[in-house]
């Protein structure tokens, strides 16, 4: 992402935040744009995302024979230990105008290097970088 700023917006309780914000770092580490999530407020009806993040490409367009820019988003969930775990499937995605969906469950990073219940961050960076593709 060339410039411009990475619109947050933070749901949830701390661990939460943090996990959106350790998605959001890795996400711009492996040159994804990340969406204007304020546009989502807190309360709102509709589901809304913890993250949106999408690359573009030029690729072949099948219909014309041309290349052309594509943009592929993806849905980015943050699960935080006391959430029940949403049903979310690559089928919803799709239907949603996502590529997939990638859940970012807090409870399966490495617990604690310290003894702690939840994960460091460094741990919780780690196990971004393992599922934000």
């Amino acid at each position: 992402m060339g410039g411009g700023y990475a619109r947050l917006n933070f749901g949830g309780g701390p661990v939460h935040q943090v996990g959106i914000a350790c998605a959001a770092i890795v996400a711009l580490e492996k040159g994804y744009a990340i969406a204007d999530m304020t546009a989502f407020r807190p309360g709102q009806t509709g589901d809304a995302p913890d993250l949106i993040i999408s690359k573009s490409e030029k690729r072949d367009d099948p219909g014309s024979g041309y290349k052309r820019w594509f943009k592929d988003q993806w849905r980015v969930e943050v699960i935080d230990s006391n959430d029940p775990v949403p049903d979310w499937t690559a089928d919803t995605a799709k239907s949603a105008g996502y590529v997939d969906i990638v859940k970012i469950e807090i409870a399966k990073a490495k617990k604690g290097c310290n003894g702690e219940s939840t994960p460091c961050i460094a741990c919780l960076l780690e196990y971004c970088r393992e599922r934000i593709p």
